[in-house]
């Protein structure tokens, strides 16, 4: 399967694939809802310096979103969803489409829930929770557009 979550740890990730697979279709669900471009990477190694350094973790959290091309969209509405979960730490970084005050307090308050949830060991329940409510967020302020089809009308004869 073609995982929407990336990996980039050198060992085998301590989450089971049904845990991985359930994150993945509920990401797959939201992308039928909403028209922004979400990606979310879980690593469990990443150098303590980057983590303990919050101007190096947030050049480290954009060029991933970078790398990954999460800005190319037409309505700029690209969103990363960063954790790291060995030194319990998380980053939401999005592009510019989606940072209006409001929204960037949405992000905020959902970035500062799920850190508070990682420090408690909770990131098993809090994970799924997370991107559900990223989804929810994103679902409320750029819905899916889905055309209508309005049938052509037809003089009827008499």
């Amino acid at each position: 399967m073609n995982r929407l979550i990336s990996w980039f740890s050198k060992r085998k990730s301590s989450l089971p694939d049904d845990y991985l697979s359930l994150l993945d279709r509920i990401v797959i669900d939201g992308r039928s809802r909403h028209r922004a471009n979400f990606k979310f990477h879980l690593t469990s190694k990443i150098q303590s310096k980057i983590l303990k350094n919050e101007l190096q973790f947030q050049n480290f959290v954009k060029n991933l979103f970078l790398e990954h091309e999460l800005w190319d969209t037409e309505e700029n509405l690209g969103i990363l969803l960063f954790i790291s979960l060995d030194e319990p730490k998380c980053k939401i970084f999005f592009d510019r489409g989606l940072g209006s005050d409001s929204l960037e307090i949405d992000w905020r308050k959902i970035e500062y829930k799920l850190d508070s949830e990682l420090q408690k060991n909770l990131a098993y329940k809090a994970i799924p929770n997370t991107i559900s409510e990223i989804i929810h967020v994103l679902e409320k302020n750029f819905p899916k557009i889905i055309p209508v089809f309005t049938p052509p009308s037809f003089p009827f004869a008499e």
